[in-house]
Order: C-alpha cells, then structure tokens, then sequence
C-alpha cells in the first residue's frame, strides 16, 4: 500500500534526523509548510520530466454534431496534458481518428471541404476540433497524459488532482521519489550539502523511468499487429 503525505514526510524527516510530525496539511508549524511547499515543487517537477503510464487516463464521450467538441479541461477533467498517440478511435463505427492536424493541415482540409466516416482532430483554444463534425450521439475514446499525480485514498472513487491537500492523500509514482526529493530539497533550501542526495534522486527517477514503460519490440519484416488498413485477425483466433 503507497504511503501518504503524512507517511512520507515521517519518514524523510526520521531519515534526516528531524522530529516526526502527527500532521502536515493545515499544519502551522514552519517546517510542515515548507515540507508540503517542497512536495508541491516535486509533483512539478514530475510533469517537466517524461511522461508516466500511471498517470495515463482514459477519456470517453459522446459526440455532438459540430466541429467543437468542447473544452479539454471538461473531456479530461484531471490535468490533460497531451492525446496518446493512436489512441483515438470512434468507438461506434471502430474508425481511427486522425490527428492531430497541424494548423495548416486544418486549414487546407477546411477550405477542401473534407466529408466522409473518418474525421481528424485538432486541438486548439483548449478545444476538441473534429472535421468532419461527428455524427451527435457516436462514442469516442482516447488516452490522455495527466499532469494530476495525487489522489485520496480513502475516496470511493479516485479524484486526481495536482497538489497535495490531506495528510491522507497518496501519489501515483512510487513512494522512494518523494522521499528522496524531500530530503534534497529541504538541504538545498537549507543551505546544506545536498549533491549526493540530488545525485541519488536523479538516478532513482532515471532508473523508475526505464522501468515505467515497457514498450512492444519493433519488427520492420512484417505489419505485425498494427492497426493499417485491411482485416485485423487476431493472432492464435483461428484453427489448426
């Protein structure tokens, strides 16, 4: 089970030799705000680095029939930061939407006046734009980046958001990063001798990295189980 804020401030206070705290959020003592500061600069700091598969959401919605399928911050409530390549599929007819169209690209499929079952996408203003407009009533899905690494564990249902705000509250990457850049951090704001524990933080967040994401082996000899045009079987589906 991950530990929460409370947790990891315990334990990175207990490695430094510091007093252990019963509280941390809505704390009034100078050290747990700081803490909680330096916590917040992490989860920043998480969103400037890669992207992490779990902090992969799904994004699901019914179409409307116009070119503006609304705002991202309502299709992807928790810190849309980028549409997973490929990923973008009508769910109803089980077409690929293209995209995403380069302003130019728009433009041009605009003035030529594009029809047919396969839209595009763009994105834009922080809107959805599909052209062709989708037939009203057609689910659409794709995977989105979050920028949003916190959630409440004791919630029935998990409500991600951007910073921490209870002493409860727990992070989707794994407990040895916050930890680590705490103990950094409160060095450097101290004025201490913190290149070792940076060192160690940068080879520990480069090591997770590495592991985060599996990703297929590329074979250029065949299609392999692309998504291109033609039948897609699925392999070992038929008999001997």
């Amino acid at each position: 089970m991950p530990l929460n804020l409370l947790q990891i401030v315990q334990e990175a206070r207990g490695r430094l030799g510091q007093s252990i705290p019963t509280s941390v959020a809505g704390s009034t003592d100078s050290g747990m705000i700081q803490s909680l500061g330096l916590l917040n600069e992490f989860l920043e700091d998480l969103v400037q680095r890669r992207y992490w598969q779990a902090n992969m959401r799904v994004c699901n919605f019914a179409a409307v029939a116009t070119e503006s399928q609304g705002l991202l911050s309502t299709l992807c409530p928790f810190g849309f930061e980028g549409i997973l390549p490929d990923t973008f599929y009508n769910l109803t007819n089980q077409l690929e939407v293209l995209g995403g169209l380069s302003p130019s690209e728009w433009t041009a499929r605009k003035v030529a006046g594009f029809s047919g079952p396969i839209s595009a996408f763009r994105l834009r203003g922080g809107e959805l734009l599909m052209l062709p407009a989708p037939t009203a009533g057609h689910q659409y899905s794709f995977e989105y980046h979050s920028s949003f690494f916190i959630y409440n564990a004791a919630d029935p249902l998990p409500v991600f958001r951007k910073y921490w705000l209870k002493d409860v509250d727990v992070c989707t990457v794994d407990d040895a990063l916050p930890i680590a850049y705490l103990k950094y951090a409160w060095k450097r704001e101290k004025g201490l001798e913190y290149a070792e524990d940076f060192r160690k933080y940068e080879s520990m967040l480069e090591a997770k990295s590495l592991r985060d994401v599996r990703a297929m082996t590329i074979n250029m000899g065949d299609c392999g189980e692309g998504h291109g045009g033609g039948i897609i079987v699925q392999p070992g589906s038929w008999p001997l």
